[in-house]
């Protein structure tokens, strides 16, 4: 059998590899974003199961604003801190393992949705009695110069953790729906992703001590919810928070992480799962009563409860036929 010449072998293997190459399935990209219970002010490292202090293997990790040696096995004395991508990641990792992962996160520790808007200007946030800076455009020159490192890709969801800054004056606060609504149809728009899953958890700090408007931002997240296509709203009143009464602890972090995660699996996977847990107690100042959930200061009925007591998060989407409002998470009765 005559050889090929050498030229033309090498151009054969050049157009093998690259066929193989492009038949690659893209990498599937998750955002992560806000202030501090995004960046995990009160999450440490040395508390939880050496299994979990890094990411898992088909992660590409990408940060701003996180401390070194995040991804890095620590001693127990180390002040290093996590974030809910930490068990959202192990939990996609294992729903996806033949995938490569890309982790994009961005945190701001004390921001204002405000410094969130892509119309930030300083007048206004002095107004506002805001100090630092509008972190919008450094956010996506962030993301963008990441995304045109990668040849072949799919933004699959925003995770998003922020409002409690805008709990503090009541100026802030009754203005959180449009500046929120602003910065999710911009972020879909630049990104090219109109359909882009938002997912994000519902603010509950402890009322008083500075954070006086709560319930006001609490309802205008929900309000978003109904009005946005593809955001969903998680109901984390049952994390334990630290002493300050405004950061997520340890415990609550890791169960943070696994709700954003079974959030996006079990509405925008092939296949519903429920991801392991420990038992996560409930925050020793909840005052909520059993199957109900507050609005605005009032107890209210959390529809569609059934006996198996599915109530650990609630979810409000939006459907082609209107707002619906329904519970997945684990249950109850049996964790």
């Amino acid at each position: 059998m005559p050889r090929l010449p050498f030229s033309l072998s090498a151009l054969c293997m050049t157009i093998f590899f690259s066929a193989l190459h492009s038949s690659a399935a893209p990498k599937k990209v998750f955002i992560f974003a806000g202030q501090s219970n995004m960046y995990a002010s009160g999450a440490y490292i040395y508390e939880i199961p050496e299994s979990l202090r890094t990411h898992a293997e088909n992660i590409e990790y990408h940060a701003w604003n996180v401390k070194p040696g995040y991804d890095t096995l620590v001693d127990k004395e180390a002040d290093i801190r996590f974030g809910p991508d930490l068990t959202a990641g192990h939990a996609l990792s294992a729903y996806l393992p033949d995938d490569s992962l890309v982790f994009i996160k961005y945190m701001v520790g004390a921001s204002s949705q405000y410094q969130w808007h892509p119309e930030w200007d300083s007048a206004t946030a002095r107004d506002l009695q805001l100090m630092q800076d509008g972190c919008y455009r450094h956010f996506m020159s962030m993301v963008d110069s990441i995304l045109a490192e990668i040849d072949d890709y799919t933004i699959e969801a925003m995770f998003w953790s922020q409002g409690e800054k805008d709990t503090r004056t009541p100026k802030r606060a009754r203005r959180y729906l449009g500046w929120f609504l602003e910065f999710v149809s911009t972020v879909r728009q630049e990104l090219n992703k109109p359909d882009l899953p938002f997912i994000y958890g519902r603010v509950n700090p402890i009322r008083g001590n500075g954070y006086w408007h709560v319930d006001t931002v609490r309802r205008q997240q929900e309000m978003a919810a109904e009005q946005l296509d593809h955001a969903i709203l998680l109901d984390i009143d049952h994390l334990k928070l630290k002493g300050d009464g405004v950061h997520i602890d340890t415990e609550g972090t890791l169960e943070y992480g696994k709700m954003f995660a079974e959030a996006y699996i079990n509405n925008y996977g092939t296949s519903p799962v429920r991801i392991p847990r420990p038992l996560t107690s409930p925050r020793p100042q909840q005052t909520t009563s059993p199957g109900l959930f507050r609005v605005d200061g009032r107890q209210v009925k959390k529809a569609g409860l059934g006996a198996s007591g599915l109530a650990r998060g609630v979810l409000i989407r939006r459907t082609k036929t209107g707002a619906s409002i329904g519970y997945w998470g684990r249950n109850s009765t049996s964790d």
